[in-house]
């Protein structure tokens, strides 16, 4: 399950301090609602409140500013369960102005029995709804750009491949030879593909809708080793595409020296998620493909796109 993504508000004016900027109490402010939606989520309500004698209450917050925040932009928040137990509940929050990080968060919950003003354990069922989504929040692969909004801008140009996303290869992703592991080489794509999505218009908001890109094939193919910290550099280029499916192909380089280290060769197709089956892009979707893929129409064909795996024997 992603990071809970309900919280989207605009900038109110009240907010801003005299430079125009969000104002530091006001991060506590947008925090605070994105976490009650979560605790509603959790059936930890004002309902709840009231009928159970019973709150929880707020014992720390520590908030880490990243970016300013002005009037007119839109805020949205990922948030998870980094840690709970029968009492207590920790919530970690990323916010995002337009879809870029503006600041972290993280609060700590007890739960309270108001009416004795102590501490008192989680009912049953409000337990297993918080243990639930804490383990789905766990054990799930997540990408560096969750909760960023998609934001596509008619006006601006489209890179020939694209570049969207550079990591440096963490200890995790490290095999007992001590270079990446051949999955991460997949990871570090798949995050690639994430930050495509984005860029073209499909976020949370658009998969909670009952859409998403799924994929179909993949083929991977490496030319270097990494080892631990190097820079990586992923390009994307829009192979081809129709209504339903999308063809793309991905390079990995090297940081520093451009050195070619692995591609990846997908086939896409979007999903209606209900029903699970194929479904036709809406208009704008498939009109920004479109435009990507006439940019990209001016470079070559990778020469390993659509070769087969085999061994080669001589004659």
């Amino acid at each position: 399950m992603a990071e809970f993504t309900a919280y989207r508000e605009p900038v109110a004016p009240e907010w801003l301090d005299y430079n125009g900027h969000l104002n530091d109490s006001s991060y506590a402010i947008v925090l605070t609602r994105a976490h009650e939606l979560l605790l509603e989520h959790l059936g930890l309500s004002a309902d709840y409140r009231e009928s159970h004698q019973a709150s929880m209450f707020t014992v720390d917050m520590q908030l880490s500013y990243v970016a300013e925040v002005t009037e007119g932009q839109t805020l949205t928040a990922a948030t998870r369960v980094v840690e709970a137990d029968h009492k207590k509940l920790r919530l970690h929050s990323e916010l995002y102005a337009d879809g870029v990080l503006a600041a972290t968060g993280e609060c700590l919950y007890l739960h309270v029995d108001t009416s004795a003003g102590r501490t008192a354990p989680l009912p049953a069922d409000r337990q297993a709804a918080v243990d639930a989504l804490r383990d789905a929040h766990a054990a799930r692969v997540t990408t560096p750009y969750e909760g960023q909004a998609a934001v596509w801008d008619d006006a601006a140009p489209i890179d020939a491949p694209l570049r969207l996303h550079s990591t440096n290869a963490p200890p995790e992703w490290m095999d007992y030879n001590d270079h990446m592991s051949e999955s991460c080489f997949l990871l570090a794509f798949g995050d690639s593909a994430d930050a495509f999505f984005r860029f073209i218009g499909i976020d949370e908001a658009y998969r909670a809708g009952g859409h998403s890109l799924y994929t179909t094939e993949t083929h991977l193919h490496h030319r270097q080793e990494v080892s631990l910290g190097e820079p990586l550099v992923m390009t994307l280029q829009v192979l081809d595409h129709d209504h339903r499916r999308l063809h793309i192909y991905h390079e990995m380089r090297h940081g520093e020296t451009d050195a070619l280290i692995a591609m990846a060769e997908q086939l896409l197709v979007h999903v209606d998620m209900e029903a699970g089956r194929s479904a036709d892009l809406p208009e704008d979707l498939y009109a920004h493909i479109a435009a990507i893929r006439q940019a990209h129409a001016t470079l070559p064909q990778p020469a390993v796109v659509g070769h087969p795996i085999a061994i080669r024997h001589g004659k």
